[in-house]
């Protein structure tokens, strides 16, 4: 004969099933001439008892819990995806009433998210998880919390930690929802056994705005010409270097410094972008400010606001370009340089020369009269001709 005894601790409700078997070998008799007996094949050699657990649940037999469970987002404000790579959610569970019975914990989360681990600071809980494969399903956590029994006053506080994919697209805001149920026949009316909660989305993104190598660097104008123009251009390039991403692009453009324009063409345009209004809000001292620092920004000029609207994909890149006529009716620096050059007068010079000249050829002429340079050779032969017949 052998008892087998089979106890299954996980889930109490269940009675403990004890199997009887046994087995019958007959011993040949002589005096039957060495026949042996046998049972006969319909005999059963198991027998079954159950023997069930006496559930303390007062004199009525009845056991009600009072469940209370809530969660949070340990901290957190939003999944910050591309950001962080963990997003925890914080679960307590605790019963106000008499013994729950194998209480268990659902909780349900967004595609995007990946079950990493469970971290339980009071009472044994035990989880699994199945993420959500596509973006239309969701992912469920299923926790067993102090199988198989929560008693009376106690609790249960965990963590559960997901991954967040940085690939994954979510919306604004993403929904969590948990749900808490037990074997007990009846639950206190106090009980909160359903919680649902939302949390915003935040994304990373590696965006750069870059001036290209083909944007003008200097213009130069005259003094006193006020009535020059020279071609400017300012290409602007944005790269995305991570997901695919909407956003808006806002470009200031000075147009007027006081009351002269700095473009020739008031209506400048940028393409694929919208000019708003412009904005006027210039300080009132802004000739000061814009002697001293020498910078033309919408502090101190009339500026037009251009928005640009963006989608660029992974590794895409777009360019905006700033192009026209910058006037000379005022010469200062901007954001490309202008380098002021005075015209060169040569009258001065000229008239100064001229009149030295003639000074030096006067008196160099007069020294070689009277050094006799002047004299000509005929006059000296006759005036010796002259001495002579005298003599």
């Amino acid at each position: 004969m052998h008892l087998i005894q089979q106890a299954f601790s996980e889930d109490f409700m269940n009675p403990l099933v004890n199997q009887l078997m046994f087995t019958f070998e007959g011993l040949p008799s002589k005096s039957l001439q060495n026949l042996r007996p046998v049972l006969l094949p319909d005999i059963k050699t198991t027998s079954d008892h159950n023997l069930d657990f006496d559930i303390n649940c007062g004199h009525d037999d009845i056991c009600v819990d009072d469940l209370r469970m809530d969660f949070n987002f340990s901290g957190s404000t939003n999944i910050e995806v591309g950001i962080k790579q963990e997003i925890n959610v914080t679960v307590l569970v605790e019963n106000r009433g008499e013994n729950s019975l194998n209480p268990l914990l659902t909780l349900k989360y967004p595609y995007g998210l990946s079950y990493r681990r469970i971290t339980a600071k009071q009472n044994l809980v035990e989880c699994v998880s199945l993420d959500g494969e596509q973006r239309d399903s969701v992912g469920v956590t299923t926790c067993y919390i102090s199988k198989p029994i929560l008693k009376g006053n106690a609790r249960a506080l965990f963590r559960i930690t997901y991954n967040i994919d940085k690939e994954s697209s979510f919306d604004q805001n993403v929904i969590f929802r948990a749900e808490i149920n037990s074997r007990n026949s009846q639950h206190s009316q106090t009980s909160e056994l359903l919680r649902e909660k939302s949390i915003g989305v935040k994304y990373g993104i590696y965006i750069a705005l870059i001036r290209h190598e083909d944007s003008s660097l200097h213009i130069n104008f005259t003094a006193d010409k006020n009535d020059l123009e020279k071609p400017v251009k300012q290409i602007l390039k944005v790269e995305n270097d991570f997901r695919e991403l909407s956003f808006s692009v806002l470009l200031r453009v000075p147009l007027m410094l006081g009351n002269q324009f700095i473009w020739t063409d008031g209506n400048l345009q940028i393409a694929d972008c919208m000019k708003q209004l412009d904005d006027p809000q210039v300080r009132s001292d802004f000739l000061e400010v814009f002697k001293k620092d020498r910078v033309l920004n919408c502090s101190v000029a009339v500026c037009a606001v251009f928005r640009c609207d963006v989608t660029l994909s992974r590794n895409e890149r777009t360019l905006f370009n700033i192009s026209g006529n910058v006037s000379s009716a005022w010469i200062e620096q901007i954001s490309t340089q202008v380098e002021v050059f005075e015209e060169v007068d040569l009258t001065k010079q000229i008239s100064a020369g001229v009149l030295g000249g003639l000074l030096l050829l006067a008196l160099i002429t007069t020294a070689l009269h009277k050094a006799g340079f002047f004299k000509s050779r005929y006059k000296q032969l006759l005036e010796t001709a002259e001495q002579n017949v005298e003599e």
